[in-house]
């Protein structure tokens, strides 16, 4: 990455090198979704031709997100979901979406259709998603390269690690506890965007740098 670009993405807020798969409906079924997708270990499309998508969304913003969302009766996404590394999801032959018109569908290669999204500035826009899309029926996940997002802590607690096992801590307060569990998963919380109150996904990685996954802790 060039010194210029690194530079930009720190005073571009809007900017991140993470995309979110949002789970839907109220948060009891977003909640049994994500349990579902860890058990399994992988995403499953839910569109023709088969594609998983994903959005990209600072994770430093999405208490303002999901504010938003909560101010309609039936919100598009629930606080519960996934994220991945931009890089990992283009290795894996993800790509951002082709916005246009609906009839250029059909002019792309026949390969990169499932890429296409409508678009009309009047009446159809979902720019706003910045929509990434990996061809297939299913994407298993890494969970070196995936992250977690919930609500709470407590939402954490039972999705990125076994609350069964325990664990001994030690250290200053201001370091959260779930950090130090052994954990399957990493896991990023709305409460915790919250406590650390930053604009910035680089403060979350550093943040993350402290949990450590139980095939790390072996």
């Amino acid at each position: 990455m060039s010194k210029f670009l690194s530079d930009l993405k720190k005073l571009r807020a809007d900017l991140s090198e993470w995309l979110v798969h949002f789970t839907s409906g109220d948060n009891i079924e977003g909640a049994r979704i994500l349990s579902k997708i860890l058990s399994e270990g992988k995403l499953r499309s839910s569109y023709y031709p088969p594609a998983v998508c994903f959005s990209e969304a600072p994770l430093a913003e999405l208490n303002k997100l999901f504010t938003l969302y909560r101010a309609y009766s039936k919100p598009r996404f629930a606080p519960f979901g996934v994220a991945v590394r931009k890089t990992w999801l283009f290795n894996q032959g993800g790509r951002p979406v082709i916005y246009g018109k609906k009839d250029e569908r059909e002019e792309l290669p026949a390969s990169v259709r499932f890429r296409h999204v409508a678009y009309d500035p009047a009446n159809h826009d979902f720019t706003w998603l910045r929509e990434w899309r990996v061809a297939g029926a299913t994407l298993p996940l890494d969970p070196s390269e995936t992250i977690i997002i919930c609500p709470t802590d407590a939402d954490a607690a039972g999705l990125a690690w076994d609350v069964e096992v325990d664990y001994e801590y030690e250290g200053p307060n201001e370091i959260s506890t779930s950090a130090c569990v052994v954990r399957d998963w990493y896991s990023v919380t709305l409460d915790e965007v919250s406590r650390l109150k930053t604009h910035s996904d680089e403060i979350l990685v550093k943040a993350l740098s402290m949990q450590k996954l139980r095939t790390e802790a072996q």
